[in-house]
């Protein structure tokens, strides 16, 4: 018989062997990583256009589980904030939009989750009418606000050559109506208005009334928070009738009205200094400039030589990065009171206007696109059953689609499809008229039409289409 000694000795091999195979009680070794993976809630959402949405993604796998946000579309599918608060794009081409947030792991840049959002403007059917501004007004300046509200500043008043005003208003879309703010420090007609990042807006230059818009320097900004308006540094040239476009460095390029000068406005010294000049003349109204989706400025229009109905055919494309224009192809025509609108895929698109030969000038039934793959302008194959002329306000609806008065009627206005290179008659206004009024975008996509003038008169109306 063996003794206890001598079983305990042939039982630790055993043991010992149990142990280092991973058998028995617990592993001695660490347990094996678990691979960062990441999630986003909601997968799929419906929004209209400006909508918010907030998402929510989960990462598992690391103790780090912060993510960094981007939309796949860049830009055109909205903007995103660091706490997954998403904002639809106010327009949509062809009216609807898909678009995907993506949210991406900060411990492993490898692993991100996508969510799908499709977002749909609005449909317009039909005009209603608001209450009535505070005042009559012609050549003013309608500006949505960051808050969804929309500050009306300015213009001719009682009737079309009657001394400008200085007096503001804002519209509150939610109850419709118009309240007074503050006045500006000086009357103004024929100016522009731009809203700037910090949500102050820019108001510049203008004259003392519709008939003899005269020219201003001076420039000052609305303050929403205080309802106020102060001045800020003069413009380095008078201008009015001219063009104003918010650059995506913050500054405001100023073109038109003085010859072939063009000057930029820095919000953060409140100054404006000369940059590159055109090297078209361009004075007086009838200037045009567009932000293009390149971030360059494409201008149009003007006269070339002061005071006389001789429009000038030859755009320029502005460089913000270098400060300089370039030609960049001519109308097919020589057209005055004209619109441009950009258009979401990087093209531009000139509405209406009359036609000028010489000094005579006839109504235009066209429309004209650049395109900047070969910065060249080409001519409708549609035209407006009715002509297009005379100072109409335009806009940018949230379909991706341009709004233009059409002239030939004060209530009618077109719409231009750059699909089927044509106009279409939109919703006809139910009085009012759109001569020299102001359109503006409202959130979610409604557009408001207020003011105007014809026949001497300015107009009190204001008109909502949704």
């Amino acid at each position: 018989m063996r003794s206890a000694h001598t079983r305990l000795a042939l039982l630790l091999p055993a043991a010992l062997l149990t142990l280092a195979c991973g058998g028995g009680g617990g592993a001695t070794g660490s347990a094996p990583s678990v691979p960062v993976a990441v999630s986003l809630a909601p997968g799929t959402q419906g929004l209209a256009t400006d909508a918010t949405q907030t998402f929510t993604a989960t990462v598992t796998g690391s103790s780090n589980t912060a993510v960094t946000w981007s939309i796949q579309e860049g830009a055109a599918g909205g903007s995103i904030s660091a706490a997954g608060v998403y904002t639809a794009p106010p327009v949509v081409a062809n009216g609807i939009g898909t678009f995907h947030i993506v949210a991406t792991s900060q411990a492993d840049p490898q692993k991100s989750a996508s969510a799908t959002v499709t977002v749909t403007a609005m449909a317009y059917t039909a005009w209603t009418t608001l209450p009535s501004m505070g005042q009559p007004r012609y050549a003013h300046t309608a500006t949505l606000l960051p808050d969804g509200k929309v500050l009306i500043a300015g213009g001719a008043g009682t009737t079309v050559d009657a001394p400008a005003t200085a007096t503001a208003e804002i519209f509150n879309p939610a109850t419709g109506t118009f309240t007074p703010t503050g006045s500006m420090t000086t009357i103004r007609a024929f100016h522009t208005a731009v809203l700037l990042p910090n949500g102050k807006v820019l108001i510049s230059g203008g004259g003392i009334n519709g008939f003899n818009p005269g020219t201003k320097k001076s420039q000052e900004l609305f303050d929403p928070a205080t309802g106020t308006f102060t001045a800020t540094g003069d413009m380095v040239s008078a201008r009015s009738s001219h063009a104003s476009v918010l650059l995506p460095s913050g500054k405001v390029l100023h073109v038109g009205a003085a010859s072939t000068s063009a000057e930029l406005y820095d919000p953060a010294t409140g100054q404006c200094a000369a940059t590159g000049a055109m090297s078209q003349a361009r004075w007086r109204e009838w200037t045009n400039a567009v932000l293009l989706t390149s971030g360059k400025v494409l201008v149009v229009g003007g006269t070339e030589v002061s005071g006389i109905p001789n429009p000038t055919h030859i755009a320029e494309l502005y460089d913000p990065a270098a400060g300089t224009f370039t030609n960049s192809g001519a109308l097919q025509a020589n057209r005055a009171l004209f619109q441009v609108q950009a258009l979401p895929d990087g093209k531009a698109v000139v509405l209406n206007g009359s036609i000028y030969v010489g000094s005579s000038g006839t109504s235009s039934k066209t429309a004209e696109i650049w395109d900047p793959a070969t910065g060249q302008f080409t001519t409708s194959t549609g035209t407006q059953a009715r002509a297009g002329f005379f100072w109409c306000p335009s806009v940018m609806r949230a379909d991706g689609v341009p709004m233009v008065g059409s002239g030939s009627s004060p209530t009618l206005l077109d719409t231009f499809s750059a699909t089927l290179s044509a106009y279409a008659p939109a919703p006809t206004l139910p009085a009012g008229v759109s001569y020299f009024a102001a359109m503006a975008r409202l959130k979610g996509g409604r557009i408001l039409l207020t003011g105007g003038g014809a026949g001497g008169v300015a107009y009190t109306g204001a008109y909502l289409l949704q």
